[in-house]
């Protein structure tokens, strides 16, 4: 008889079990479109532990839409697990004349991270 185990859903389950019983919030940064390994296995991991989707908090950089001006941001528009708190989406990288990245967050996500 063969087992096999999902290694990388195991390691999200462990890591938000580890987290939620920190002083601190979970949370994963990546890209988080539907094609990607990270949604699928996170999808495997909430399979498992509906908990983990209702609170861990998700920085996609999906889709990468480019660098803009302040003035010239996107709407908020992040790709993520369905009903996820992907409250962070980074959807420009590496601009060529100052290396920065732009973000957008949901304004709930700055209590989550910098609040006492």
């Amino acid at each position: 008889m063969s087992i096999t185990f999902d290694f990388a859903s195991i390691f999200i389950e462990g890591w938000y079990e580890e987290m939620s019983a920190s002083d601190y919030k979970p949370g994963i940064s990546g890209i988080f479109d539907g094609e990607q390994t990270l949604t699928k296995t996170f999808n495997e991991a909430v399979d498992k532990q509906k908990d983990i989707k209702d609170h861990t908090y998700l920085w996609s950089a999906s889709p990468n839409i480019g660098i803009t001006t302040k003035e010239n941001a996107p709407d908020f528009d992040v790709d993520a697990p369905k009903d996820s708190l992907a409250w962070g989406w980074q959807y420009g990288i590496d601009a060529e004349t100052c290396n920065i990245d732009t973000n957008l967050f949901d304004s709930r996500l700055l209590d989550v991270l910098w609040s006492s």
